[in-house]
């Protein structure tokens, strides 16, 4: 995996027993150029599986890194972001046994109430991730820094401006391939997303589409039963594409899928 090449100073497996799906793998393997990334999948596609690994193996690659990890709210980080984020970290723990030392973790503390987690790699190398929420992006980040940004759920979770203020914070000493991953069910074609990421040309953003049907772990005729959904609600939530709209209307605007099985 390209993007996770520094991790050899440390000698750590940073992927685990993590093997990604078909187009899961994009995440992991983007172009050099390309700093920003759209991930839009259908519900239980692993792009939340997808994001958690690659932020954990950047974190780990890079020594004294920052990253914030986000929702809307703070209940939904504790629900969704931070358990996929540990179980990632749990992962790694055994498949870096023979480093670590028996009892030993990449965890070095986790303060819950500010939701900030410190990871210590061998050799002393300290690396942080925080998690928070999005609301009142201005006046509760101030002129805080990061390496880089995981925004989960972005189409309804982020806002434009919140999206170009994380920009701009994008100023940390320690600097890292991959600096904003936005994951989501996919946006109509009037979201901002769709303007940003398709609309303006950026050599630096990409969108990267998971279908569901490429998750074989699903439970048996999960997929099958989605296939029955009429063609435009199958295009968003099943094939990970731009929803339609007709005549300035979205489709199935009011479908907001709260839970994923995610690979």
């Amino acid at each position: 995996m390209a993007k996770a090449k520094e991790a050899e100073v440390v000698r750590l497996d940073v992927w685990g027993s993590y093997r990604p799906l078909k187009r899961q793998g994009q995440v992991h393997t983007l172009p050099d150029q390309v700093t920003t990334a759209l991930v839009m999948g259908g519900v239980g596609s692993g792009k939340t599986t997808g994001c958690s690994r690659q932020i954990v193996a950047q974190a780990l690659s890079h020594p004294g890194s920052r990253t914030f990890c986000g929702r809307r709210t703070e209940d939904l980080c504790r629900e969704a972001l931070i358990p996929a984020v540990f179980g990632v970290l749990q992962d790694l723990d055994e498949r870096n046994r023979h480093v670590l030392g028996e009892g030993g973790s990449l965890i070095s503390d986790w303060l819950k109430s500010e939701m900030l987690l410190t990871l210590a790699a061998p050799g002393g190398h300290i690396t942080q991730i925080k998690f928070g929420h999005l609301q009142d992006v201005l006046v509760n980040f101030g002129s805080r820094d990061f390496s880089s940004f995981w925004i989960d759920e972005a189409s309804t979770d982020l806002t434009l401006e919140g999206f170009r203020y994380f920009l701009g914070r994008l100023r940390h000493p320690v600097q890292v391939p991959v600096k904003m991953l936005l994951s989501t069910n996919p946006a109509d074609e009037d979201h901002w997303l769709h303007e940003e990421f398709v609309k303006t040309q950026d050599s630096e953003r990409t969108v990267l589409h998971l279908p569901t049907m490429d998750n074989p772990h699903l439970p048996a005729g999960y997929v099958d039963r989605l296939k029955k959904m009429p063609k435009d609600w199958r295009r968003k939530f099943l094939e990970g594409e731009w929803g339609f709209l007709i005549e300035g209307e979205a489709v199935y605007p009011e479908f907001q899928p709260s839970l994923e099985s995610e690979a």
